[in-house]
């Protein structure tokens, strides 16, 4: 775990939920991520895009993180038989600094691993795509080819 953020931070794991401080850090987020990463501006469909992730085949858990009673991340994971699996996670820019990101995914490695099942899983990498690159500093990882899964080296 991140030193900087032990004792600091409280996950909360729950169902997930929508209310005005969710939807406020959504939409924050993405109006952040609109202006530092060129991503598509926040719709004033916000909340039909987190809604989206309330209801899935699996097992959804909602790991909210807070500091002091207040929301800075919300993740969405499927609690599944053989592992962890991150759907989605935002959190507030404006603590960039606790690299919540990762913070979350190092919670679920370490709740896998209370938890006994052998993989997290963290879904699609997709090279240049600067959104989706920190995937590959996370190790040991591996692909999924045609023929099986591999060791992942970049």
């Amino acid at each position: 775990m991140q030193r900087g953020n032990e004792g600091e931070i409280e996950l909360r794991i729950a169902a997930p939920s929508i209310d005005a401080a969710r939807l406020e850090l959504f939409i924050n987020f993405h109006e952040h991520g609109h202006r530092t990463k060129g991503w598509p501006a926040p719709s004033e469909e916000a909340e039909s895009e987190l809604r989206c992730h309330l209801f899935n085949p699996f097992p959804t858990e909602e790991w909210s993180y807070w500091i002091n009673d207040r929301l800075v991340g919300v993740g969405y994971v499927d609690a599944l038989p053989e592992g962890l699996s991150a759907i989605y996670f935002f959190h507030d820019p404006h603590q960039h600094q606790r690299s919540l990101g990762t913070f979350n995914i190092l919670t679920m490695i370490e709740r896998a691993k209370e938890r006994q099942l052998p993989h997290v899983y963290l879904g699609y990498y997709v090279e240049g795509c600067r959104s989706l690159e920190y995937k590959k500093r996370f190790r040991p990882n591996e692909i999924l080819h045609d023929d099986g899964w591999e060791a992942f080296v970049r």
